[in-house]
């Protein structure tokens, strides 16, 4: 088994009791982001649903008086709801994604 066969097991183990599943989320792009680094802009469209490996994802909207209002935060293991029910309503964005912690973030593609 390869390295990142071995952390997508056990960072998602639910998801890779599936054989082809676990070998279809390996096809994806698996990027490394920096503190401080955008993944949602409001008003985009959800290109990716993201699937953080390790590291920690801010999800916030802001205000009328541009304050941040936190909506949660996305750890190892988890993935963004927000982006999901973008992605399946083909909708632009109204919350904004930014890394915490560094991250390494499996990126599903919208349209796969």
């Amino acid at each position: 088994m390869s390295p990142s066969e071995q952390t997508l097991r056990r960072v998602f183990p639910d998801l890779c009791k599936h054989l082809p599943l676990q070998s279809y989320l390996l096809t994806f792009p698996r990027r490394r982001f920096a503190e401080g680094d955008v993944l949602l802009e409001d008003g985009a469209f959800v290109r990716y649903l993201p699937l953080v490996l390790e590291g920690l994802v801010k999800v916030y909207k802001e205000d009328e008086q541009a304050n941040e209002v936190l909506l949660y935060y996305i750890s190892q293991g988890e993935s963004c709801i927000m982006s999901a029910f973008y992605c399946l309503h083909q909708e632009r964005s109204n919350i904004k994604a930014i890394v915490e912690q560094s991250a390494e973030i499996i990126l599903v593609p919208a349209k796969s």
